[in-house]
């Protein structure tokens, strides 16, 4: 009888057949909170492809610009963040604008003030041949003479007028005698390709038009276990085999949505006082969510 009942507590621990990982549950919700931090980027999939060919473009120095493309929650924000560091790396200047609000005259004063590490006034340039001219000399000190390239990173571009998207694409005219040295990179939601694609004059100084794409099973999995190796160290994860196939089904392999699930589901594998998520535990936290919880605004204004 007490044999009985040792197997029964051991099989009560041993969730879908898979025993207690060596990670807890507590370290491994660092892993998901809502941050920036470019040692999560996932380098497989379609950012990793992207952003690989985001820097050859960027180093290949030739005339063109470059448009990306993912549904909310895709991970464009963190692209555009790892693309900025591994450019740095690479020797490259880059200027970062966090949304697509300024019209042409505010992203040329925008643009000066990054490459000049100073906060340009509007009084400086009243004009916008004498804002262009200065661009161009600050391209000159900082980028042509020293030679190297500049790449500038627009997020949320979708919420670019008509006329800053034209004037982007007039910036790649800037050139020095024999190289190109600049590279707009716009990073927006799907509708923004829709946009380069009708206008003739803009689409054809795309040299890259790419889509970031959800994560299929393997590379939820595979997020997952990337995202609680760099918070923890381990290569271990508090998850069951099925409770990560369930996590895709219920996240569609959208990492913000996969990250969101992690954190609910670990939450409440603590709370119960167990070791492990398993396929229980998934399935009830999605449902809770499903049923009346919200995403915090912070899931909502990004990426």
């Amino acid at each position: 009888m007490n044999g009985d009942t040792t197997r029964l507590r051991l099989a009560e621990n041993q969730h879908d057949g898979e025993s207690s990982p060596s990670v807890t549950v507590a370290a491994s919700l660092a892993a998901f909170g809502e941050n920036r931090d470019t040692r999560f980027f996932f380098p497989a999939g379609s950012a990793g492809a992207t952003l690989e060919a985001l820097r050859d473009l960027v180093a290949e120095a030739e005339t063109g610009l470059a448009v990306v493309t993912g549904d909310p929650g895709c991970g464009k924000t963190m692209l555009r963040s790892e693309l900025h560091r591994r450019l740095t790396e690479d020797g490259c200047r880059c200027a970062t604008l966090e949304n697509g609000w300024l019209d042409f005259d505010g992203i040329v004063l925008e643009l000066i003030s990054q490459l000049e590490n100073r906060r340009i006034e509007v009084s400086e340039y009243s004009d916008r041949y004498s804002r262009v001219a200065a661009l161009k000399q600050a391209l000159l000190r900082h980028v042509v003479r020293p030679n190297r390239r500049f790449a500038i990173l627009i997020d949320e571009a979708q919420q670019l007028e008509e006329s800053a998207l034209e004037g982007i694409r007039s910036l790649t005219n800037i050139n020095a005698e024999r190289q190109n040295y600049m590279t707009p990179v716009l990073i927006g939601q799907p509708d923004l390709a829709q946009r380069v694609a009708s206008r003739p004059e803009i689409s054809s100084r795309a040299r890259i038009v790419g889509q970031l794409e959800s994560l299929s099973e393997k590379e939820t999995e595979a997020y997952v276990r990337h995202r609680i190796g760099v918070a923890t160290g381990g290569s271990d994860i508090p998850f069951t085999r099925e409770a990560l196939a369930i996590l895709h089904e219920v996240s569609g392999g959208i990492p913000r949505v996969v990250n969101q699930q992690c954190k609910l589901a670990l939450n409440a594998c603590q709370a119960l006082g167990r070791k492990i998520v398993d396929a229980n535990i998934l399935r009830d936290s999605a449902g809770k969510l499903d049923d009346g919880g919200s995403w915090p605004d912070s899931c909502l204004l990004s990426g």
